[in-house]
């Protein structure tokens, strides 16, 4: 199963990739992508308000995509959108990456009127991708575009990754120590992972990535390991990245480090 991390990542990278959908023609709230987008809400039909139904595709897809459940009512209307998060008791003040940003009244904060994903957050402001949107940040708008809010007591956010259930997510367990680096290893099941970059550079080669393979390249030549993400870094198994590299690894305590140490030689891990 896909770390927390992992799936609002990847719900995010859903979310950015529609920037630039519009209406056609505009005012008409239809299109060919946003009828999709109608389509993944449980109102039925097309031809309405789309902000709640931008959201609910991007959750659907994000499903698809990892094969998780991701608590939802997918709901067209941001009033029930709202209301569903306070049931839940996963409605909070301030943002976070993933969340769903509701605007409310501030004379009223149980009225809401408009909803997108966060993206980015920071201490003044954070960022959405919004459908039904205009470059102004109106409700009534004809496309999906990002944009940058003050945080304020416009917005509510509801979090529906605080349903799920995760697999523990990996942890700083173990260091391994080459040359006068000292790099994290994290405990992936009872596997030690290192960032696959961070461990070919310290070695002294020359680092790429294999799209095709998914794979780190050394000094031209594939390591077929398999490759897992921790946060934004993409990490490798530990043991068997010493092997293709011809190394040993020693453990004192929580630190490894290597010996009888071997130039990768032609086929290795190819």
């Amino acid at each position: 199963m896909a770390t927390k991390q992992e799936v609002i990542d990847h719900l995010i990278k859903v979310a950015k990739k529609e920037d630039g959908v519009q209406e056609h023609p505009k005012g008409s709230n239809r299109g060919s992508k946003v009828d999709l987008y109608q389509k993944a809400d449980s109102l039925g039909g097309v031809g309405y308000a789309w902000c709640g139904s931008f959201v609910a595709w991007c959750i659907r897809a994000t499903e698809d995509d990892l094969k998780v459940d991701i608590p939802w009512n997918y709901s067209a209307s941001t009033n029930s959108i709202l209301q569903w998060g306070l049931d839940h008791e996963v409605v909070h003040e301030s943002p976070q990456p993933g969340d769903v940003m509701i605007v409310v009244s501030p004379q009223n904060r149980s009225h809401a009127h408009h909803t997108g994903l966060v993206l980015t957050v920071d201490s003044n402001h954070f960022t959405t991708e919004e459908g039904n949107t205009n470059k102004d940040g109106g409700r009534e708008g004809y496309g999906v575009m990002s944009q940058k809010r003050d945080n304020g007591d416009r917005y509510r956010f509801v979090r529906p990754f605080d349903l799920m259930k995760f697999e523990t997510e990996p942890q700083k367990a173990f260091t391994v120590i080459i040359g006068t680096r000292k790099l994290p290893v994290y405990l992936i099941g009872n596997a030690g992972y290192v960032g696959v970059r961070d461990w070919g550079e310290s070695l002294g080669f020359t680092v790429e990535w294999n799209t095709s393979n998914q794979c780190p390249v050394y000094d031209g030549r594939d390591a077929l390991v398999e490759c897992k993400k921790v946060e934004t870094t993409v990490v490798g198994p530990l043991r068997r990245l010493a092997e293709l590299a011809g190394l040993d690894l020693v453990l004192s305590g929580d630190t490894f480090t290597l010996k009888r140490a071997v130039p990768l030689t032609k086929g290795d891990g190819a």
